[in-house]
């Protein structure tokens, strides 16, 4: 779930697991390859469903594998679970 506002927490989040209250960053596609953010490390993840859009956006017509890394590790939102979730008072 997108937090709202400027809030964040202390990893500097911008979206939060509702089921376990653990945040990540997601960033938008940058052409200089400057996804990451800019406290964070390791690989960027793109999923493998997006990977022809991302390579698009960014004008590449191969993945940088020193930067990216693909995953199908994404799993798909269960709408009914999330719905319960965001509707349940905290």
């Amino acid at each position: 779930m997108k937090q709202k506002g400027q809030r964040r927490d202390e990893s500097g989040g911008n979206y939060m697991d509702m089921e376990t209250g653990g945040s990540f960053w997601v960033s938008g596609a940058k052409k200089d390859g400057e996804d990451r953010h800019w406290a964070g490390s390791g690989k960027v993840l793109v999923e493998s469903a997006a990977l022809s859009d991302y390579l698009k956006a960014i004008g590449a017509n191969t993945l940088d594998k020193s930067r990216c890394e693909v995953t199908d590790a994404i799993r798909q939102t269960d709408i009914k679970k999330f719905s319960q979730l965001a509707n349940t008072p905290r």
